[in-house]
């Protein structure tokens, strides 16, 4: 039987601060698989089809936070945001808003951004904790 490929579009935030005065945005069609998250993607615009295009990822587990992009206007984690959960709209890519872009998808993640206050943290607890006696692993804070 034969099928004909899904695809999906991203549209992903583009900046070379050293060649660009502006960022722009770079559409890229990617083949669609269920089980890919917009990280997969990325990665297969970086190896297939754009070895320009810069980001950071590490981990791919959701744990250690270097693959968080702005997704559809929203702060995700690139390595848990599922393309069918976008699909067949298109996915618009962007660094997290209020840090400096260094290139592309890549943001000053230095300590004075954070120690400056002029930068809030994306994620967000929905209540409050009570983590002054650390938190189950016995770790503190």
């Amino acid at each position: 039987m034969d099928h004909e490929q899904r695809t999906i579009m991203l549209d992903v935030f583009r900046y070379l601060p050293e060649q660009e005065e502006q960022p722009r945005f770079q559409s890229y069609t990617v083949p669609y698989r269920e089980d890919w998250v917009v990280l997969d993607a990325l990665n297969h615009i970086k190896d297939q089809v754009d070895g320009t295009l810069s980001y950071r990822w590490s981990c791919r587990m959701g744990v250690c936070g270097s693959c968080g992009m702005m997704v559809n206007g929203e702060p995700k984690l690139t390595c848990a945001a599922f393309l069918k959960d976008y699909y067949p709209n298109t996915i618009r890519v962007e660094p997290l808003t209020n840090f400096p872009v260094i290139r592309d998808l890549i943001i000053n993640l230095s300590r004075p951004h954070y120690q400056s206050g002029r930068f809030s943290s994306q994620v967000k607890r929905t209540q409050d904790v009570d983590d002054s006696q650390g938190d189950e692993s016995g770790f503190g804070r």
